[in-house]
C-alpha cells in the first residue's frame, strides 16, 4: 500500500477535535491501533492512501484538509475567555478553538481584498492581579471606554455594531457545549468575541457581548495560569460581569432612571436599555439602591412571575446580527474576486464547515456559486501564489 505524500498530522488532529471523536473511537472505525493514530497526528508516520480516505469519508473532510499546510500561524498564546472551564466543557472549548482558527484562515483570505475597520479600541492600563481590579476601578474604565468610542450615558442602539465599527470581529454561531454562551481572545493584536446562538435571546447574547468585552479590556494582562485557578476564575467572571452592566447602563443614567426600584420599573426600562430585569436587579444590589435582603425578595418576585425562564420582551426585543465577514464575503463573490469555489481551495474545507465557523447562514455559500456564473465572469489575476487583484473597501456598519 502507499502512503499519502505530505500528511499534516496536525491537521488529523484538529479535525478529530472538530467531530468530536476520540483516537479510540476513530482508530476502531479504521480498524487499526490507537498507536497508529497518534503516529499519524504526530508526523512521525503518515497513513496509507486506503486509510486516508476512510479517514475522510469517517470525519466527513476533504483530502486536501489533511494535505495543507497551514502557512499562517496566528497568536494563541493570549489567555481565552470562557465562560466555564470546567471538565464537562473540555471537548466544546477544544472544538471552538479549531473552528477559531479557521475563521482566522478565512478573515486573512478576505483581508488580503477587504480593508476591514481598523482597530479603534482604547488603550486601558489594568492590573495584572485580578485582584486589585476594584468595582469602582471597573465602573470607571466602562465610563472611559464609553467616552471613547462617543458614547454618552444614554442606551446603545446595537452593541455588535458598535464593535465592529471599531475593529472588533464578532461572530455569532453554534456551539457544542449548552454551558458556552460566548468566549474572547486577542489574537495577532485584534480581539475577537464569538457568540453562541443557541438561547436566540436578545437581551442575555447583548449582555454576553458586553461581558466579553470586559474580559478584552480588564484581563488583557491576566496570565494563563491565574486563568485556570478556580478562585481567581471565579473572580474574573464576576468582574466581567460587572463591566458589561456598567458598560451598558451606567450608574449616573440608572440611578437617575429607577429611582425607586421596582419590578415594574425594570420591566418598562427594558425595552428602551435592551437589557434583562434580572441584570437590573443585579445592578441595583451593586449600586447600593437595594440591600441583600430586599434583593432576595426582588428574586422570589422573579421566580413567582416565571420570569426565569422567559422575561417580558424577549420575543420582541431583536438579536443583534453581526454583518461584518458576512458583508466581506458577499463582496468578494460579488465583484467577482473570489467564487465560493476559491474560500473552499484556499481554506481546504467543506462549505458546511467555513459557514458554521464563521456564523454564516446554512447553504450560504453553495447558494451563491450558481450565482456568481449567472452574473459576471470573475475578475481576478492568477499567480504561481494564486493571487487575486482587486480594490479594497472598507466596511462600516450604522449603528
Amino acid at each position: 500500500m502507499k502512503n499519502s505524500l505530505g500528511y499534516i498530522g496536525e491537521n488529523l488532529k484538529k479535525a478529530r477535535v472538530a467531530r468530536n471523536v476520540t483516537a479510540v473511537s476513530l482508530a476502531e472505525q479504521l480498524g487499526i491501533t490507537k498507536s497508529a493514530i497518534s503516529s499519524y497526528e504526530t508526523g512521525r508516520k503518515s497513513p496509507s492512501i486506503e486509510v486516508a480516505e476512510k479517514i475522510c469519508d469517517i470525519l466527513n473532510f476533504p483530502m486536501a484538509f489533511f494535505l495543507k499546510e497551514n502557512k499562517i500561524k496566528p497568536d494563541f498564546e493570549t489567555p481565552t475567555f470562557y465562560r466555564s472551564m470546567s471538565a464537562a466543557t473540555k471537548a466544546a472549548r477544544e472544538m471552538a478553538e479549531v473552528k477559531l482558527e479557521w475563521l482566522l484562515k478565512l478573515i486573512f483570505l478576505l483581508e488580503t481584498f477587504v480593508e476591514l475597520p481598523p482597530l479603534n479600541f482604547p488603550d486601558i492600563e489594568c492590573p495584572s492581579d485580578p485582584c486589585k481590579i476594584s468595582n469602582e476601578f471597573i465602573e470607571d474604565v466602562a465610563s472611559q471606554v464609553r467616552r471613547f468610542w462617543g458614547l454618552r450615558d444614554g442606551p446603545i442602539s446595537n452593541s455588535v455594531w458598535l464593535l465592529q465599527n471599531n475593529g472588533i470581529v464578532v461572530i455569532r454561531r453554534a456551539f457544542e457545549s449548552e454551558h458556552l454562551d460566548a468566549f474572547s481572545k486577542w489574537v495577532d493584536a485584534r480581539p475577537y468575541i464569538i457568540l453562541g446562538n443557541e438561547k436566540q435571546c436578545a437581551v442575555r447574547s447583548r449582555f454576553d457581548l458586553g461581558h466579553e468585552l470586559g474580559h478584552l479590556i480588564l484581563h488583557k494582562n491576566v496570565p494563563k495560569a491565574v486563568m485556570q485557578n478556580s478562585h481567581y476564575f471565579n473572580l474574573i467572571e464576576d468582574q466581567a460581569h460587572r463591566f458589561s452592566a456598567a458598560f451598558h447602563f451606567p450608574e449616573t443614567s440608572f440611578i437617575q432612571e429607577v429611582v425607586k426600584p421596582s419590578l415594574e420599573k425594570f420591566r418598562l426600562l427594558k425595552k428602551r436599555w435592551k437589557l434583562s430585569i434580572g441584570m437590573m436587579i443585579k445592578r441595583s444590589e451593586h449600586l447600593n439602591l437595594i440591600r441583600a435582603e430586599d434583593a432576595q425578595l426582588f428574586w422570589r418576585n422573579y421566580s413567582r412571575r416565571g420570569w426565569k425562564k422567559s422575561e417580558p420582551f424577549d420575543d420582541v426585543i431583536e438579536l443583534e446580527i453581526p454583518k461584518l465577514i458576512h458583508e466581506a464575503i458577499q463582496i468578494v463573490i460579488k465583484e467577482g474576486i473570489l467564487s465560493p469555489s476559491d474560500i473552499h481551495y484556499e481554506l481546504g474545507l467543506y462549505f458546511s464547515d467555513i459557514e458554521d465557523s464563521a456564523g454564516l447562514p446554512q447553504n450560504f455559500l453553495s447558494s451563491k456559486t450558481a450565482q456568481v456564473i449567472q452574473l459576471a465572469p470573475r475578475i481576478k489575476i492568477e499567480t504561481e501564489d494564486k493571487q487575486y487583484a482587486k480594490p479594497a473597501e472598507v466596511l462600516l456598519f450604522k449603528s
